[in-house]
């Protein structure tokens, strides 16, 4: 199995949660507070702040903070990262060999000029 699918499993287990695709689905017309998103969701604060942090923590979301109240939107380099990723599973061999490696140098690449 490709090191790139494995290193996109935390990608997959975020999106394996029912209130957090309903997140990302309410995400998807403009960003939103976290007592907005409770309201649509009907989820305690709790609750939503840990699925908004899973979802951080695996880049498809980030957050905004303005005040005392923080913004959440969809992150679109998680999702171009997540189309990579699906791309990779429609290809074949050979294209998954040539998408791992171009994405393992966008990987490296991001990670050196983050410093």
């Amino acid at each position: 199995m490709s090191t790139l699918l494995l290193r996109a499993a935390p990608l997959f287990a975020a999106l394996a949660d029912p209130t957090r695709l309903a997140v990302l689905d309410r995400l998807r017309s403009g960003e939103r507070s976290v007592n907005e998103l409770c309201g649509d969701t009907a989820a305690r604060q709790s609750l939503m702040s840990f699925h908004l942090k899973t979802l951080k923590d695996a880049g498809l979301v980030f957050a905004r903070k303005e005040g005392r109240t923080v913004w959440y939107a969809i992150d679109p380099s998680g999702v171009a990262r997540l189309e990579r990723v699906v791309a990779l599973l429609q290809g074949g061999d050979d294209a998954l060999s040539e998408a791992s490696k171009r994405v393992d140098l966008e990987v490296c690449l991001e990670y050196i000029s983050s410093d």
